[in-house]
């Protein structure tokens, strides 16, 4: 099996896949898990899924700081504040992502039957067959990957775990369509102080970055407040 993706998804996944004793390449184009994050938020459904996993004890290892509130602000004025956790006994926490990727592929490494091929991007699927027939009833199989170093790793399947671009949705001609809305989502930083092992809370504000209709434009002059 080709896993296309390192990120939180495709690293889960290809440990799952190797303690099954499955054959798995695990294919990601970036060298370093630092520039696949989006985020440092880890809800509380993802902490219980990685405690499912059997991976408590790499949770207890790494830096975390448990949130105990939003306060949202416009133009500077408070509106309102909610407090953690939300609906359940587990708080959002703020966690080290990048570290807690390393240690899920450290552990799915030790395991003959996984290979990373970090910072190698697919370029082209395998197909079966190569060129379609007009009559054969169908469009052809995916097979495999083609890296971008030419290599070639024939598979019964490939699962993208690439992220929201995904290259091989494109590939495969099911790429999400564009979808036309006023606005399209928010990304925001956090300045924090460096987060050390076990609990650690402390307040900061969120100013988002907005994008609209694809293109960037000023934030609003609005932010939350976490703590």
């Amino acid at each position: 099996m080709v896993v296309v993706g390192a990120g939180p998804a495709g690293s889960a996944l290809a440990l799952l896949l190797a303690r099954a004793g499955v054959a798995v390449e695990l294919v990601e184009s970036q060298p370093r898990h630092s520039a696949l994050i989006r985020g440092d938020g880890l809800m509380p459904s993802g902490l219980e899924a990685l405690n499912r996993m059997g991976l408590g004890s790499l949770l207890a290892s790494l830096p975390l700081r448990e949130l105990r509130g939003w306060s949202f602000l416009l133009e500077g004025r408070a509106l309102f504040s909610v407090a953690e956790p939300i609906g359940g006994s587990v708080p959002c926490s703020l966690i080290d992502t990048p570290a807690l990727l390393e240690g899920m592929l450290k552990e799915a490494l030790a395991r003959p039957n996984l290979t990373l091929r970090r910072g190698r991007a697919v370029k082209n699927l395998l197909l079966e067959p190569e060129v379609p027939q007009p009559r054969s009833g169908g469009p052809a199989r995916v097979a495999g990957v083609v890296l971008d170093d030419g290599t070639k790793l024939p598979a019964d399947l490939v699962v993208g775990c690439d992220g929201r671009g995904s290259t091989i949705r494109r590939l495969a001609g099911s790429a999400r369509p564009a979808v036309a809305c006023d606005w399209a989502g928010c990304r925001s930083k956090v300045p924090l102080a460096p987060l050390s092992p076990g609990r650690n809370a402390g307040p900061a504000v969120v100013r988002p970055s907005w994008r609209r209709s694809g293109a960037a434009c000023p934030p609003p002059a609005w932010g939350h407040r976490c703590g």
